[in-house]
């Protein structure tokens, strides 16, 4: 299972407080990057993914004010390897875990 949550650095995650982002069964080759200060990206090959969404911000975790004058927006991106297709094939079916090996 992956579980991905945004919060404050240094800070522990309480799961009973926290807004999951990201949430998959399974997952292979998974790696987040902070590819910009605004923008964190899920690479993944193939993610049987169960909850995502693509935005968060700084107000879930922390009092922004009102207005939001102090917010922090987070935007989320799903990186799919370049392959197509993550858990199907184009024909619909589920791809072979196993990976084929060339001779």
């Amino acid at each position: 299972m992956w579980h991905v949550f945004i919060i404050t650095k240094g800070s522990a995650v309480d799961v009973h407080k926290s807004n999951e982002i990201f949430r998959a069964s399974s997952l292979t080759n998974g790696k987040l990057l902070w590819s910009q200060p605004h923008l964190l990206e899920i690479h993944y090959e193939t993610a049987n993914i169960e909850q995502f969404r693509n935005l968060w911000g700084l107000y879930e975790i922390q009092n922004v004010g009102s207005q939001g004058e102090r917010d922090y927006l987070v935007e989320i991106r799903l990186m799919p390897s370049p392959d197509g297709f993550s858990l199907l094939t184009p024909n619909g079916s589920f791809k072979s875990q196993k990976r084929s090996s060339k001779q």
